[in-house]
């Protein structure tokens, strides 16, 4: 199994609504793209003011599996419509997970 983890930073222009709206997009990306085996999706709880904004975990069978996700229209859209407006900064990792 591969898990992708990815934490972004938005602008200070982003909606209030942005966090939500995102959450329910991934989730429904996560049902509609097969290569998609687990989702965890949700914004920072506000503990600290330097954490990031936003987390996403997904887990693929493969690294195929992985690629076919990055590819697909559905996470292409949602990158367009919540990353590029809103987007200060991001960094993501995929690592293998332990059998």
């Amino acid at each position: 199994m591969i898990r992708h983890c990815s934490l972004w930073k938005f602008t200070d222009d982003a909606p209030a609504n942005l966090l939500a709206e995102v959450t329910a997009a991934f989730y429904a990306a996560a049902d509609e793209i097969p290569s998609v085996r687990a989702c965890q999706v949700g914004g920072n709880m506000g503990y600290l003011p330097t954490n990031s904004d936003f987390a996403l975990t997904l887990d693929f069978d493969d690294l195929d599996g992985y690629r076919e996700y990055v590819a697909h229209d559905r996470h292409m859209r949602l990158f367009k419509e919540y990353l590029e407006p809103y987007l200060e900064s991001r960094t993501a990792v995929q690592f293998e997970l332990r059998r």
